[in-house]
């Protein structure tokens, strides 16, 4: 057993400028890819997660539990919060 890590010392010693340039490129890497990733994230196409087959067999883009509704005056509702949701509810009763 000793003769395996004496070994591996002299292993260790003799490429101990190889091991240090492979940990530098490795760390280099490392920092390159977390800055990155957001540009990386922003390159995969938006429709990249949404299931292709089910779109097309029930010939809908928003889902089969989604329901309408026609809004008088207002061109477009977009409903990111709960305030959007509460000012649209105001708007359908009146």
């Amino acid at each position: 057993m000793e003769i395996i890590f004496e070994q591996l010392s002299q292993q260790i010693i003799n490429y101990k400028s190889y091991i240090f340039w492979l940990g530098a490129i490795s760390f280099a890497i490392f920092i390159f890819s977390l800055v990155s990733i957001k540009w990386l994230v922003s390159l995969i196409p938006s429709d990249y997660f949404i299931n292709k087959k089910t779109m097309l067999r029930k010939n809908s883009l928003v889902g089969d539990k989604c329901f309408g509704y026609i809004l008088d005056d207002l061109y477009a509702t977009n409903i990111d919060n709960i305030d959007d949701l509460n000012l649209l509810r105001l708007k359908i009763k009146k």
